[in-house]
């Protein structure tokens, strides 16, 4: 499986001319990983051809020089101080490794020599916590095949700078895999719907500003939260 994605992302690639072009640069000047939401869909199905955005998070010390690239292309800055790049019919979002937010504002705290081992556990889900080296065709995906076993939806790093839409992420997943919520989790969640007014109604913003389009109703919204609140009643 390691070796197929590779070629998989290679012939991916291949279709998409200007985000190859862009990836080769990348590659001759850094480690370069793969994080998320691409490596889900290829552990699902097998292939990435239905990617529409990919994380790719580098390591190089050639700084200057990785701006000097990303600037050639349609970029604005993400989240993390990275860029987002439109290549073709799909986004890259692209940030240095150091600048992950975890480690940018020191809540796991570690040397540079071990942020690939940590990159697992700055993510919010345990369902998001892969990631895949490519020069050196390893993943890191211990914690998602546990995920994967037990069916349980977890927080992995509480701290985030989009929690509202995470939660929101998390209906998704539970939506599509059925999976039960931690405690954790239902907790997190009816301290916001405490603390929030009609906090369906924020959550279902945050889902058309996001994703443009809608994946779960208000209806489906206010469902699981009525849920996760009737589980936590006496507490």
């Amino acid at each position: 499986m390691e070796v197929s994605i590779r070629s998989n992302l290679k012939e991916y690639l291949n279709h998409h001319p200007i985000a190859d072009q862009l990836f080769m640069k990348l590659y001759n000047i850094g480690e370069l990983y793969l994080i998320g939401g691409v490596l889900r869909e290829f552990l699902e199905t097998g292939d990435i051809e239905n990617v529409r955005d990919i994380d790719l998070v580098i390591s190089t010390k050639k700084v200057g020089q990785f701006h000097e690239i990303c600037a050639k292309y349609h970029t604005k800055k993400n989240s993390f101080g990275g860029y987002k790049i439109n290549c073709d019919d799909f986004t890259i979002d692209l940030w240095r490794i150091e600048s992950t937010w975890a480690y940018k504002k020191n809540i796991i705290k570690c040397s540079e020599e071990d942020y690939l081992k940590n990159l697992p556990y700055t993510v919010f889900y345990n369902m998001d916590s892969l990631v895949y080296d490519i020069k050196n065709n390893i993943w890191y995906d211990d914690l998602y095949k546990e995920t994967k076993e037990s069916n349980v939806l977890d927080i992995v790093l509480e701290e985030n700078p989009h929690v509202d839409l995470n939660i929101l992420r998390g209906m998704i997943f539970q939506n599509r895999y059925h999976m039960e919520y931690s405690e954790r989790l239902k907790k997190l969640i009816c301290e916001r719907c405490k603390n929030e007014k009609e906090y369906e109604k924020i959550l279902y913003s945050i889902e058309l500003k996001r994703y443009k389009k809608e994946i779960l109703s208000l209806k489906d919204i206010e469902e699981q939260l009525y849920y996760i609140l009737s589980e936590n009643v006496d507490e």
